[in-house]
């Protein structure tokens, strides 16, 4: 599920920042496997990647008080 999006208001230009939200590894193993199998997506991968500079990938843990828990 996408929690979240957001994009860069200052500091380093033309950032966006995609927050997914999970029930667990499993899950989000499970939903990039079905992802990976979509014929769209994966036409659509090589014609955006001349785009993207940077890209990193950071699984978070949500703190005791954080409202999405």
């Amino acid at each position: 599920m996408l929690a979240g999006c957001w994009v860069s208001d200052c500091g380093a230009l033309d950032v966006v920042t995609f927050l997914w939200a999970y029930k667990d590894h499993g899950h989000r193993s499970d939903q990039n496997a079905k992802l990976d199998a979509d014929p769209d997506w994966r036409a659509f991968v090589p014609k955006v990647l001349p785009l993207v500079a940077h890209r990193e990938c950071v699984v978070l843990k949500p703190a005791v008080f954080s409202p999405l828990i």
